[in-house]
C-alpha cells in the first residue's frame, strides 16, 4: 500500500476550450483511425473530447523525449516557453509527473534547481522502472533480473547480436535489419515481457513495467489526487508505442502517434488543420492553459 506523502492545495488548472475548427479537425483526425465508421462515434468523440476542457485538472503528466524535447535533438535544454508553464504549476503546488524511458539524463536537461517544490516533480524512469523526486531522492526501483525468463531473452538478442543497453528494468535495444522479426518473436513468446517501440529505441520490459502503472502508484503519493484529474501529453501513443499504457486512461493527448479509443488520446490539430506533434504540440495545449 502507498501512504500520500503531499496534502493537495485545492486549486485546479483548465484546458480552455479549442476554436471550432480545430475541435472539427481532432475529431476528423480520430475517425481517420477507425475501420468502420457508424454515425454514433460522432457525437461520442465530439462528447469525449469536450470533456476535457471542463476537467478541473490537478496534476499534469508529461512523456520526454518527442513531448518536451524534439526527437531531433534528444539532448536539448526544455525550451523556455515550455519551462515557463511547468514552473508556474511547480509554483502553485500540482504535481508534475515526468515519464521517460531514460535514465539520469533527463536530470541534465531540465533545471530542476529553479523548481521550488521539488518533491511536487516525480520522475518516472526507465518506462517505469525507476521513481525519483525532483532531487533525485528515490522512490521505487524494480529489477528485472528476477523475472522470469530474463535470461531466456537476454540470449535471443546475444544470438542474434542485437545492440542494447541492459538497465534496472529492461533491455533498451538498437534497430537493425531484420531486427524487427525477432522482437515479435519475444513478444509473442514470453508474455510476461513486453516490447515497446519509443521511435528511438525498442524496450523491452517486464509486462507489470509501464509508464500507466507508474502514474497510478506515483499520483497515490499526493493525497485525494485521481487519476482523472491528471491531463496527460506524450507522443507515443499508438498501441505499441511506449506512452500508451497511460494514454489509453482518460483525459489524454498525443503530439505524436495515437490509437484508435473513442475516450481518449487525441491528436493535436490546430484550426489549420496541421497536426502539431513534439513540443509544437505541446506548446499549442499550454496556451490554452488557463492556471
Amino acid at each position: 500500500m502507498v501512504y500520500c506523502d503531499y496534502v493537495m492545495v485545492e486549486s485546479f488548472f483548465k484546458l480552455r476550450t479549442f476554436p471550432k475548427n480545430s475541435i472539427y479537425n481532432i475529431i476528423n483526425a480520430k475517425l481517420r483511425k477507425i475501420d468502420k465508421f457508424k454515425p454514433f462515434l460522432l457525437k461520442t468523440l465530439d462528447k469525449n473530447l469536450k470533456s476535457i476542457f471542463k476537467t478541473h485538472f490537478r496534476g499534469l503528466a508529461l512523456d520526454f523525449d518527442g513531448t518536451l524535447i524534439p526527437l531531433k535533438d534528444r539532448y536539448q535544454i526544455v525550451e523556455s516557453s515550455i519551462l515557463r508553464i511547468l514552473l508556474l504549476l511547480n509554483r502553485k503546488k500540482f504535481p508534475i509527473f515526468i515519464l521517460t524511458g531514460r535514465g539520469k539524463s533527463i536530470f541534465q536537461q531540465i533545471p530542476f534547481n529553479e523548481f521550488i517544490h521539488i518533491n511536487h516533480i516525480i520522475i518516472v524512469q526507465y518506462n517505469g522502472g525507476r521513481l525519483r523526486y525532483g532531487n533525485q531522492d528515490l522512490i521505487k526501483e524494480e529489477n528485472m533480473k528476477t523475472i522470469k525468463n530474463y535470461c531466456e531473452v537476454k540470449m535471443i538478442l546475444d544470438k542474434n547480436e542485437i545492440q542494447y543497453a541492459e538497465k534496472v528494468s529492461g533491455f533498451f535495444c538498437q534497430t537493425t535489419f531484420g531486427s524487427d522479426q525477432i522482437f515479435n518473436a519475444i513478444q509473442e513468446k514470453y508474455k510476461n515481457w513486453n516490447v515497446l517501440n519509443t521511435k528511438y529505441s525498442f524496450d523491452i520490459v517486464p509486462s507489470h513495467i509501464s509508464k500507466g502503472l507508474a502514474l497510478k502508484y506515483s499520483s497515490k503519493l499526493f493525497c485525494k489526487l485521481k487519476n482523472s484529474l491528471i491531463l496527460k501529453i506524450g507522443d507515443s501513443g499508438d498501441i505499441n508505442g511506449n506512452d500508451y499504457s497511460f494514454l489509453k486512461m482518460k483525459n489524454s493527448f498525443s503530439v505524436g502517434d495515437y490509437s484508435s479509443d473513442l475516450n481518449t488520446n487525441f491528436p493535436v490539430v490546430d484550426e489549420n488543420n496541421i497536426h502539431l506533434k513534439g513540443p509544437d504540440g505541446l506548446r499549442y495545449l499550454f496556451s490554452y492553459f488557463s492556471i
